[in-house]
């Protein structure tokens, strides 16, 4: 386990904010902590890069075989038509977190030059050998891209889950060129449904590092000499397993009268939407709870306080 300071403030002076209780692949305990100058939410202890392999079902070196992996074609398709509103012209993308290369490969398909990285070696090679993408299994920070190479970086919900997020988005302002487009997904912790369910809220710990809001996302990227031209906030199901896990922790819970500042919450969540949620019943409950809570979706857009957020950012 390793120690550290706000990535924000670069400072120690915090708050507690919330005791996460990890029960795959053991019981273990985290702790959430708040900086008491910008509000950054952020695991302090955490486990270091060799200690987190224990928490993803697909790390470098790690098992899982490509016969596992589940391809997603449907929510890339929303990613990649998101982005044909804004963008005009073709040109080079890269993708971090690439993961098996559905993204890269529709963007490919519309005519642009498709590069990728992506840490886990199983999905990597899937992208490379399956899908004949140019995918690197390494770090961005130890890629060497050329400077102002790209017209568009994407960064599709990974950056929560980085030990250096920072020194990442400045070898990303490096490599992007004075007129492209960095895009980042990622979720909210200033949402509706974190207040509705306060300590049961999923936040997916110890593989999310942190836990950012519009406020400290905006202060991230200019501290890395961005300038942020647009968020926008989804209150849809766009992580599932989340909002199911939130619910039936809150259910259970509230079942048991149990009020412990806890959240149990399985580090195999991607496991769980790989081989729980393609069942026909789990399908159908899902749609379910979709139509139940639609209300309070609609509201958590209208007052800017939905689960996920999407940001458009230029080099300053």
């Amino acid at each position: 386990m390793e120690e550290v300071k706000c990535l924000i403030c670069d400072r120690k002076e915090t708050k507690h904010y919330r005791n996460i209780k990890c029960s795959k692949p053991r019981q273990v305990s985290f702790t959430l902590l708040q900086c008491n100058v910008c509000g950054l939410i952020y695991l302090n202890p955490r486990p270091d890069k060799r200690e987190m392999q224990e928490f993803y079902p697909f790390w470098p070196e790690g098992g899982g075989r490509q016969e596992g992996i589940k391809l997603d074609w449907k929510s890339k398709r929303k990613k990649v038509n998101l982005l044909r509103n804004i963008l005009a012209k073709r040109g080079n993308v890269l993708d971090i977190g690439a993961g098996a290369g559905e993204f890269l490969s529709i963007m490919q398909g519309l005519g642009w030059q498709a590069y990728g990285i992506e840490f886990a070696k199983v999905t990597s090679n899937y992208a490379r050998e399956k899908l004949a993408l140019n995918v690197l299994s390494k770090d961005l920070l130890g890629a060497n891209f050329e400077s102002d190479f790209f017209d568009l970086i994407t960064f599709w919900d990974v950056i929560e889950h980085l030990h250096k997020p920072k020194e990442t988005l400045l070898e990303i302002n490096r490599i992007l060129k004075k007129e492209g487009l960095l895009v980042i997904s990622a979720p909210n912790i200033d949402n509706l449904w974190a207040y509705i369910f306060k300590d049961y809220w999923y936040t997916n710990s110890p593989r999310h590092l942190y836990q950012f809001s519009p406020r400290t996302i905006l202060r991230l990227l200019e501290g890395a000499d961005f300038k942020v031209v647009n968020i926008i906030q989804r209150a849809g199901f766009f992580e599932p397993v989340g909002f199911v896990v939130t619910f039936k922790n809150w259910l259970l819970a509230s079942l048991r009268g149990d009020s412990r500042n806890l959240n149990s919450s399985s580090a195999f969540a991607q496991d769980a939407r790989l081989n729980k949620l393609a069942s026909p019943i789990k399908q159908f409950m899902r749609l379910i709870l979709e139509a139940a809570f639609f209300p309070f979706s609609l509201i958590s857009v209208l007052l800017e306080k939905a689960p996920n957020m999407i940001i458009f950012a230029r080099k300053c």
